[in-house]
């Protein structure tokens, strides 16, 4: 579904959900305790699949998922990631960039400059 000017519009499918606004827009669902939720134009996606998240900001972006405990967080234009797979975790920041990764107990951090 698409819903202009900040209307919701909302599905359920086995416990689910997806909610959209477009131009400040939010999209949420929710399968097998699922969530998505998005926005575009200071935009948001989140995920949840067996608990999972993934949340996406687009011009000052955020995307973070969790599967199994996986966490990916995104900022892009001042940007950042972050991911936890098995208690791993990648940040990730572009334009003033940092990237941290954990993987069963293991880290890298980048930090990159335009």
């Amino acid at each position: 579904m698409l819903v202009y000017h900040q209307d919701p519009a909302e599905i359920y499918y086995y416990n689910t959900n997806i909610s959209l606004h477009y131009y400040n827009t939010n999209i949420s669902l929710h399968y097998y305790n699922t969530n998505i939720s998005l926005h575009y134009y200071n935009t948001n996606i989140s995920l949840h699949y067996y608990n999972t998240n993934i949340s996406l900001h687009y011009y000052n972006t955020n995307i973070s998922l969790h599967y199994y405990s996986t966490n990916i967080s995104l900022h892009y234009y001042n940007t950042n990631i972050s991911l936890h797979y098995y208690n791993k975790n990648i940040s990730l920041h572009y334009y003033n960039t940092n990237i941290s990764l954990h993987y069963y107990n293991t880290n890298i951090s980048l930090h990159c400059r335009k």
